[in-house]
């Protein structure tokens, strides 16, 4: 990931960054929750968390859960932090999805949700959610999606003017990567949100994701 440039842009957007993001949150994070319902006390890895807004969909459906997110930008966390005081099932630390200040199989979900793009090397953030994963445990993984031509385009101009930006990638070269550090992927979905003037044209892909070698029952 180029870190400083990413840490940069959201500590600078980050006191306005739910009031900019609200639609798209709510149009994303309640796809992210679907596939996880649970009365069980799961752990749960939210990296990069932001500012926090994907616990607000994750409580209700895990009540039991501890969820902890990670961030590098102390902006971002600073508003997390105060969004969720006083709930005791959500913590928060600073540090970065490629490095996770965690132990090893201390998760049973990790979500990371619109961060791939940022990544320089997302093989190194894939390794490491593997290592904080229980064997039993899956990841979440949802960002923009290059498939159509205008995506594409998109893809080509902000790799021009945002020096944050590194990729969005295509659903296959997602199920690749997937597979070539060591995940199996039923299948990457593509979905549409809303984009200029509410027209639903931003495409997304999410895919839900174990380790090869690990069984698939973490829910």
């Amino acid at each position: 990931m180029s870190a400083t440039h990413v840490l940069e842009k959201y500590e600078a957007m980050a006191a306005g960054y739910d009031r900019r993001w609200r639609r798209y949150h709510a149009e994303t994070f309640g796809r992210a929750v679907h596939d996880i319902q649970s009365d069980r006390p799961l752990s749960i890895l939210d990296a990069p968390c932001g500012t926090g807004e994907l616990i607000r969909w994750l409580l209700p459906k895990v009540p039991k859960a501890r969820i902890v997110g990670v961030d590098g930008s102390d902006a971002m966390l600073n508003i997390a932090r105060q969004k969720w005081a006083g709930e005791p099932r959500v913590g928060f630390q600073h540090g970065l999805a490629d490095a996770l200040p965690f132990g090893e199989q201390t998760f049973d979900w990790v979500f990371c949700c619109s961060s791939l793009h940022y990544f320089r090397q997302p093989e190194r953030m894939l390794a490491e959610f593997a290592r904080v994963l229980k064997p039993t445990g899956r990841l979440f993984l949802l960002d923009w999606c290059r498939n159509p031509w205008h995506c594409r385009v998109l893809n080509w101009w902000k790799a021009r003017h945002d020096p944050a930006h590194v990729r969005m990638y295509t659903t296959q070269e997602l199920e690749q990567l997937l597979r070539d550090t060591g995940w199996s992927v039923p299948q990457v979905e593509r979905f549409r949100v809303s984009w200029m003037r509410g027209l639903r044209l931003w495409e997304m892909m999410e895919a839900v994701a174990t380790r090869s070698n690990g069984r698939k029952d973490s829910r």
